[in-house]
């Protein structure tokens, strides 16, 4: 929730013509106890245009605030992907090399069917 001098510097009372209202829009919605700017938009009388635009604000600095994180994670998706492809790779050679699927499953913690649906060549 929003803290009160968080939500006057949004409102900007003395910029409006009536500093009461201001005032009264700013208790609103710290009663609303939300902190999506578009609600605030709405409890200020906006209309659906500048709704519209809080919500794109919005997103904005949700998207600024996880975009490396969520890069970083992204990546290592990837580098997954990658690394269990190769496993899977490297599982079916030594299977066609003789590896019993036991010992593979006593090595690497998978599953005999795993390692059976992995020499058909099943790929996730």
């Amino acid at each position: 929730m929003a803290q009160r001098y968080e939500v006057e510097a949004w409102v900007n009372p003395t910029a409006w013509d009536d500093e009461t209202r201001a005032r009264e829009v700013v208790d609103a919605i710290l009663a609303s106890g939300s902190d999506d700017e578009a609600e605030w938009v709405r409890i200020a009388g906006g209309d659906g245009a500048a709704q519209a635009n809080a919500d794109e604000r919005a997103r904005d600095r949700a998207e600024v605030f996880v975009a490396d994180f969520l890069r970083e994670y992204r990546d290592a998706e990837a580098r997954l992907a990658e690394a269990r492809t190769a496993l899977h790779d490297r599982l079916r050679y030594g299977m066609r090399q003789g590896h019993t699927a036991y010992r593979l499953a006593q090595v690497t913690g998978l599953s005999q069917s795993m390692l059976a649906k992995i020499r058909r060549g099943w790929r996730r």
